[in-house]
């Protein structure tokens, strides 16, 4: 008896759901869209990284990005602001010396990392890296872009520093989990999880 009201309840949220969603496009009648709702959405396929990554560097950048569990459109959003994919870009000379590659990293922070800037791959893995560890570190992939940017002192993080911040996750073009630092997954239909849980129980 219990589980016949629970299951009847389920149902009662599914017509609820179904009262605020629009008519399919064919103009059934309410049964009809209750039916339609035991199909899951079809939704389009998104890209693992955005469309004005240049092509000779998307699958190095989806590969890395993969490989250091973050999002492949957080490196195309950095690559994008730090330098518009440019690998031998110099940055304005500074007291640290200009900043150079795609990733935009000073001379001593490359050395350091014993990589050559000017390499797009090796400059890609360190980015990579570095976004995964400051990811973990701030709690937010925003405050990991606000890291490359302004350096590992959140004391002195500017209004420029985190309009930076901003306009990194803007460029991701989707929602991003901070918890394990990859494109959210918004594809999940509530009512067909619903449904699910009717045939369950």
């Amino acid at each position: 008896m219990i589980k016949r009201y629970i299951h009847l309840a389920t149902l009662t949220l599914i017509i609820m759901i179904g009262a605020v969603m629009p008519n399919n496009v064919n103009g059934a009648d309410d049964f009809g869209g209750l039916a339609s709702m035991m199909l899951p959405i079809q939704q389009e396929p998104v890209a693992p990284i955005q469309d004005f990554v240049p092509e000779e560097y998307r699958q190095m950048l989806i590969d890395i990005a993969n490989e250091n569990k973050i999002s492949p459109r957080a490196l195309g959003a950095m690559a994008n602001m730090e330098s518009n994919f440019n690998p031998y870009a110099e940055g304005p000379d500074t007291k640290w010396g200009k900043a150079q590659g795609m990733f935009q990293f000073l001379p001593s922070t490359a050395k350091g990392l014993g990589i050559d800037p000017t390499d797009p791959e090796q400059a890609a893995r360190a980015a990579a890296k570095m976004l995964y560890d400051n990811t973990a570190k701030y709690g937010s992939l925003e405050k990991a872009f606000m890291a490359h940017h302004g350096g590992p002192n959140t004391d002195i993080w500017g209004p420029k520093t985190r309009a930076y911040g901003k306009k990194g996750i803007s460029l991701l073009g989707m929602p991003i989990d901070n918890k394990d630092n990859n494109v959210a997954d918004n594809s999940v239909d509530p009512r067909l999880m619903a449904l699910l849980f009717a045939e369950m129980i």
